[in-house]
């Protein structure tokens, strides 16, 4: 009997993951006909054109979301989103040269309307490559335009661990941790600097907190 409502258990959760699934693709197909019904509508509206790219984007039809991104940038070139976002795409695809002209173009195209994200992101394929200097001025940049910009404190640690400058380094993940207690990230770099330090007690202390 014990086995039998096993199995009748786990029969019912399929179905409920099965009926999840349907309900969500069927979820997913009536937003992609929302916004070409738009599109009909208004056809010059870069805006909506944009918006179904980024759906596909967060559905993961990469190709499909460069070609409806790259129309809204034809009709707004001077969108630095649209740019940024084509930048996403790029990135998510391994083309990462032409990600980095995008997101330069989108700091470029609207430079009195900054965004954080431009500027970490491009510093972050910098880090990549171990331009430090690039790296460091652009996460300094994305700090400048958002105080709280939490990921660009801690990136900025790792990069001054990199380059033996321990006790910046220790600054930037002290600060990762002021902006989020909870950066994992931030204790686990706080703790990897004092052990390169030699500090053991802290370093412990730090890894203990992570």
């Amino acid at each position: 009997a014990s086995k039998k409502k096993v199995i009748s258990i786990l029969i019912g959760i399929t179905v409920m993951f099965s009926v999840f699934t349907v309900l969500r693709n069927d979820v997913w197909a009536n937003q992609e006909r929302l916004l070409k019904d738009a599109i009909l509508k208004s056809p010059h509206k870069a805006r909506t054109v944009n918006n179904l790219g980024d759906f596909y984007l967060r559905t993961g039809n990469l190709k499909r979301a460069e070609e409806e991104v790259k129309k809204a940038i034809n009709l707004a070139p001077q969108s630095a989103q649209f740019r940024y976002n084509l930048g996403v795409i790029y990135e998510r695809q391994g083309r990462i040269d032409e990600a980095m002209k995008k997101y330069q173009e989108a700091i470029d195209v609207e430079p009195a309307r900054p965004y954080p994200a431009y500027y970490f992101n491009l510093g972050l394929l910098y880090h990549n490559k171990n331009n430090n200097k690039k790296a460091e001025l652009l996460y300094k940049a994305a700090i400048a335009i958002d105080a709280k910009s939490v990921d660009a404190y801690c990136n900025l640690g790792n990069l001054y661990a990199r380059e033996g400058k321990y006790n910046q380094a220790l600054a930037m993940f002290e600060k990762t941790i002021e902006v989020n207690p909870f950066h994992l990230n931030g204790y686990n770099g706080l703790a990897s600097v004092y052990c390169m330090m030699g500090n053991y007690d802290k370093g412990i202390e730090a890894y203990t907190k992570a």
